[in-house]
Formats: structure tokens, sequence, C-alpha cells
């Protein structure tokens, strides 16, 4: 490698931001080719009369991954994305008779408090959940998220199996929180966020309980000025290593020649280089970004478009007269019979009794709504377009 091996990359979205950062880091000259005029990608925000609104995500439930970028270039991450902890973490709400409501901290009194106001064995079988889920944890950052895959070799080797195998991916995460837990409603409170990423918590592989596991481990965060705060500070730390951000400027095509990339077309220029990221949607990527099926390997065209999508949402943004102080920062309400409204997110049967997410992020950030009023994100987990 020489200092200044040129590298670029596709989108300025998160994942994009990052890997520039690490390799702009490591003496790489980077250059990022953005379609929009800002920095974000799905992590945008968008204004609207003195209102602003997170149109990506709204919750950081592990922000060491957010701020070792920051730690990795000897800056203080506060000076960029600025973060509060939320305690309680979240209110849920059960509809139904009877209605229940709880709060969930992510300090261990309280939750063993809820837990043992259901029954022994809830609270027992919690402790059990916690200590077998980080036990997958600790195996997942070991071996397999922080591990970078090029190779059959990297996968299909005996010590990579058998630490696959403890992760015991073939139950469900409902099945699998239920063998833990027998109270229906901390089952439920605890399995949801699959839907987070757009999956069913009846389809989903256990491993995916990881997911409450670092909430409840690590807790939810809150930075201020919004999720796109984060985005605009990591463009910040990019540029302030010497990488080059192209707003404005969308990418034509990933050039290939023989198997070997050359560059990137772009505005019907030719932009050389020997090593591109792309941070574009995977499919949109293989699909529109390079062209002929022996450039793209198994993933065809047509296999692209074979494959299933996750679930979809569909999001409100509203400006409310008034400040809603019984609502936390994030509110779960959860349909009365949660399994028929999760069979008809994923089989595209029109849904009656949603669940539903509400954000108001002005309740802890006066910066987010006008005085005396809030802002409110709500979002409904729905079906893809392709289920319809």
């Amino acid at each position: 490698m020489t200092s200044k091996e040129r590298i670029t990359i596709i989108g300025a979205g998160i994942g994009g931001l990052s890997a520039a950062i690490r390799l702009q880091h490591a003496g790489y000259q980077v250059e990022i080719f953005e379609k929009e005029s800002l920095p974000g990608g799905k992590m945008n925000q968008m204004a609207v009369d003195s209102y602003t609104f997170d149109v990506g995500p709204t919750i950081v439930m592990w922000p060491e991954a957010y701020r070792e970028l920051f730690t990795l270039t000897g800056r203080d991450p506060e000076d960029y994305i600025p973060m509060q902890k939320l305690t309680p973490m979240y209110d849920v709400f059960f509809k139904g008779d009877p209605y229940r409501h709880y709060s969930v901290s992510n300090d261990l009194t309280d939750l063993m408090a809820l837990m043992e106001s259901k029954d022994p064995q809830t609270a027992l079988g919690f402790l059990q959940y916690l200590a077998e889920m980080y036990q997958r944890y600790q195996v997942a950052m070991d071996h397999f998220i922080r591990r970078p895959f090029r190779h059959k070799s990297d996968i299909y080797n005996p010590s990579m199996l058998i630490n696959a195998l403890k992760l015991k991916t073939f139950d469900s995460a409902e099945h699998m929180m239920a063998k833990f837990i027998p109270n229906k409603d901390i089952q439920q409170l605890m399995a949801f966020q699959t839907l987070y990423i757009g999956v069913s918590p009846k389809n989903g592989p256990s491993l995916y309980n990881m997911i409450p596991m670092i909430e409840l481990l690590y807790g939810i965060h809150y930075v201020k000025g919004g999720m796109h705060t984060v985005a605009k500070g990591f463009a910040q730390l990019f540029e302030e290593l010497g990488g080059v951000i192209h707003y404005n400027t969308p990418v034509d095509k990933i050039l290939i020649d023989e198997q070997q990339v050359n560059g990137l077309q772009v505005g019907g220029h030719f932009i050389p280089s020997k090593r591109v990221i792309s941070n574009a949607d995977f499919p949109y990527t293989m699909k529109h970004l390079i062209d002929g099926d022996l450039n793209r390997g198994k993933y065809t065209a047509k296999k692209i478009d074979q494959m299933d999508y996750s679930c979809s949402c569909l999001i409100f943004y509203w400006g409310v007269d008034g400040t809603f102080k019984d609502l936390k920062t994030h509110n779960f309400i959860i349909s009365e019979d949660l399994d028929d409204n999760m069979a008809r997110i994923f089989d595209g049967r029109l849904i009656d009794n949603p669940s539903i997410y509400l954000h108001v992020p002005s309740q802890v950030d006066e910066t987010r709504a006008p005085e005396g009023k809030a802002n409110f994100y709500l979002l409904m987990p729905v079906s893809e377009l392709g289920t319809a």
C-alpha cells in the first residue's frame, strides 16, 4: 500500500462514512460521491416550520459503535455527537382488556422489580436469557461481527463452524424467548425489537434476541439535535482527516473490465479507482451500478428480483400543540393481538389492529419543536409492496 492509494466510495450514508473514516485514518486517500446535498443517506432529517424530524433511525442502543470512530482518531466524541442516556428507555403500552403499561429501564433493580411483579419463573428466566444472549454476543463479537470474510476458507474451517454452532441460530426469536420467559407480555416486550430490522420474531433467528439484550445492558441514548447529528459529525471528522465528499454527484456506473474494477462513471466522466466501495443499497448496486451478470456473480438481476424483502413502514410526521409530559421519548403501543398483527405485516393482508412506535424527541430536546409544542414521529410496520 502506498500512503496515498486512492479509494472511492459511493454514498455518504453511515456505512460509507464509517468505512471512509477508517480508511482515511489508515493512510489511504478517500473520496465519497454522494447524490444528495448532505451526508447521512437514510439517516436524514427534515425541517418544517421550526420542527425537525428524523426520517430514518431514531434509536441509539449501542453508543460505542458511534463513539469508537472518534476515539480511534484521537477525538472526543462529545465534541461531535453529544449523547444523553434515557431513563427509562421507553414505555410499552399493551392495548386490550386489561390495558397494560410498562416503563422499561436498563437499571437492573428496576428490571427485576418488573419481572418479579409477574412471577418468580419470569424473573429467573429473564436472568437466564441475559446470560445466554451475552454468551452468544461474546462469540459473535470475537469471531463474526468485527471479522472480514474474504474467502470461503475464512468461514468453512473447523474453528468457525464450531463457533457458528455456539450462536444457536436455528430457533426463532419468539420461540427462544418463550422458553426462558413464561409471561406473554414480557415475551412480547422483549421480542418485538426484531421489527427494528424488518424481521418478524416468529421467523427471525433467535440470535436477533441480542437486540433487546444490547438495549438492556448498554442503554438507549439520545443524540442532541437528532440522529442526523451523527451523520454530520462523521462527515466533519472525515473531512478533518483530509477526505473529500463530492455532494450532488450521483454515480452512474462502477466500471469493470475483465472482472477488475477500473473506476467510476460519474456524470459522463471517468473517475479512475482500483478500489471501490458501494454504500448504496445492495440490490440497486448489483442491478443498476454493475453491468453484466458475469460481473454480478451469483447476484444476477433475476436473482435480485426474486429475493424477499423485509417489511416496510408507514410514517407520519406531526407538529402538534402541547408538550405531553406523560409520554416518553420512545413509546411502543402493542396490538391487542400481536400474533395476528405480525402475520398480517408479513403476508400482505390488511392490518386492522396495528402496533405503533411513537417517537417524541422534543421531550428531551427543546431544539426539535417550538416552545409549547411537540414533534411526533409515528411509525406503523406494514407489508412491503411485494406481498400486496
